[in-house]
């Protein structure tokens, strides 16, 4: 299973419904640390030192932050065995200009997915993420430090699967069914699980543990006592880990939009399963945010899927602004998942009846920026889509109730989404192929800590919903939820989140502190 396999069955953000480099130094192992800790901790200091390879930076430091650096942190694929070739992942220091370098620093963990890409080689886009963090880092005299995870980005090995991507640019020239798009990129998949596995590449070590142990690494690396920790989406269970296995380590987090270990595929099913689209479909009708009011959204929505699988549009693509030659068919699978890839933020819960007004009259114009983003997600190459399968195989599919789901899913009322739900073909995953079989018990179990923890959460996010942070925030016990009139990803938003966020790392917790920015935040 594939996060590209999620959209492509229009399940991106549900749950799952059915069943190098150069090489290691040689050390000795420590055998007496328990359970996922790498075993190569008790080397000293300059061990891990030498590990962090200064590297030319891939971004125009001159425009993004003239007082930075860039490198490679090499790490064993296999923190657990002596032998293990070396990997490496690419991080990006940006030093403040303040006298006071002593202040414990931030490190963001990336983009979440997992898999995502921070896109470290592209100037504009770290121009921004600059313009985000630097309040809550570089202006408080704390260095900022950026990472892509194993296995994503700029990471080595870049566990993207090409093979998909090149095909499946001609596939969106077809009108594919849902199983026929199913198969064709699943035997994509199995060709290139087998490509990686011949260059050596262990499947099995790509996980928010392997992670932990990684990030810890820097640290010792950089020669820092603590980090602040950034987590966004899936970033925030990389946190949490990294809490669990190194606490010591850790002086606060800032967990956005988060996503929690102990929340497998089955938790909240239904809820989360359909909750999110008819969320969406009835946004409208008691909200005044709306571009358009609109009679029988549900109704209508639906008939256009149906109209468009009978009668697909051939359509160029217009990437924002700028229209192609390349030309795909629009049916209606592509138009759900464009919809559904749109709930990461949101503008398309008050542009839907726009939408739908405009594909009537088989207008694209109001669709086509979802649609470009869907596609472009498809294909993108900097995406780690296997390591996203390493981390379910590793860390969710072993610890999920797929009786339970099934049960529910044959509770679930006849309507449309019933019919597409079970149109998608039982799910032959891959991990027998890539040979990687559950972890430790631990990775279902929650996370409990007394770090002090702020949360920042999008009241219209339905990919990590506030209610789950309002569910587990006893686990937390030195936390704070503070929720946004936003969706997915808070802090590239909002820029009350960035104050807010800043004024909790400064030690600033007090309630007009975390609300005062802007009206509609709420300290829950």
């Amino acid at each position: 299973m594939t996060a590209k396999h999620f959209i492509s069955l229009l399940l991106v953000f549900l749950p799952i419904c059915v069943e190098a480099a150069s090489e290691a130094a040689a050390v000795q192992p420590d055998q007496t640390v328990h359970k996922g800790k790498s075993i190569f901790l008790n080397q000293p200091a300059e061990f891990f030192g030498e590990l962090l390879q200064p590297v030319p930076c891939w971004f125009d430091q001159a425009n993004v932050w003239e007082n930075s650096a860039c490198y490679q942190m090499h790490v064993p694929e296999n923190h657990q065995n002596p032998d293990s070739h070396a990997i490496s992942f690419p991080v990006a220091v940006f030093k403040s200009n303040k006298r006071n370098h002593k202040r414990t620093p931030v490190l963001h963990l990336g983009a979440g997915g997992p898999g995502s890409a921070m896109y470290l080689d592209d100037t504009d886009s770290m121009m921004y993420f600059i313009d985000i963090h630097r309040e809550l880092s570089l202006d408080q005299g704390r260095d900022l430090y950026v990472m892509d995870p194993r296995g994503a980005g700029l990471a080595e090995p870049l566990l993207n699967c090409g093979i998909f991507a090149e095909n499946e640019f001609f596939r969106w020239g077809e009108n594919l069914s849902i199983k026929e798009d199913y198969e064709a990129s699943t035997e994509d998949y199995q060709n290139c699980i087998n490509e990686f596995r011949d260059q050596g590449v262990d499947f099995s070590q790509y996980n928010s543990l392997a992670v932990a142990n990684d990030v810890e690494f820097l640290r010792r690396a950089v020669d820092v006592d603590q980090w602040n920790l950034i987590g966004v989406s899936y970033g925030s269970v990389y946190a949490q880990i990294i809490t669990r296995e190194y606490p010591s380590s850790v002086r606060t987090m800032i967990l956005d939009s988060a996503a929690f270990p102990q929340l497998k595929g089955d938790y909240r099913y239904l809820e989360k399963s359909i909750g999110p689209l008819n969320k969406l479909l009835n946004y409208c009708t008691t909200s005044d945010d709306c571009k358009l009011s609109i009679d029988n959204t549900e109704d209508r929505f639906w008939k256009l899927y149906n109209q468009l699988n009978e009668k697909p549009i051939r359509t160029k693509l217009d990437f924002w602004g700028e229209e192609t030659d390349f030309t795909i068919v629009l049916n209606g699978t592509r138009f759900v998942s464009s919809i559904v890839q749109g709930l990461y933020g949101k503008q398309i819960f008050r542009e839907l009846p726009v939408i739908i007004t405009d594909m009537e009259q088989r207008d694209l114009s109001s669709l086509m920026p979802y649609l470009v983003d869907y596609f472009v997600f498809q294909v993108d190459e900097f995406y780690g889509d296997l390591s996203f399968s390493s981390h379910y195989c590793y860390e969710t599919k072993p610890f999920t109730d797929f009786d339970h789901i099934r049960s529910e899913l044959d509770a679930l009322p006849e309507g449309q989404l019933k019919t597409l739900l079970t149109m998608i073909p039982e799910d032959d995953d891959l991990c027998d192929e890539m040979q990687v079989s559950g972890g430790d018990p631990i990775e279902a179990e929650p996370v409990k800590t007394s770090i002090p923890t702020l949360f920042l959460q999008g009241e219209y996010d339905t990919v990590t919903p506030l209610k789950d942070v309002l569910d587990l925030q006893s686990n937390f016990s030195n936390s704070y939820v503070v929720s946004f009139k936003q969706s997915h990803d808070v802090l590239s938003s909002s820029l009350c989140a960035g104050e807010v966020a800043a004024r909790f790392i400064s030690g600033d917790v007090r309630p007009a502190s975390l609300t005062g920015c802007d009206s509609e935040a709420r300290l829950h």
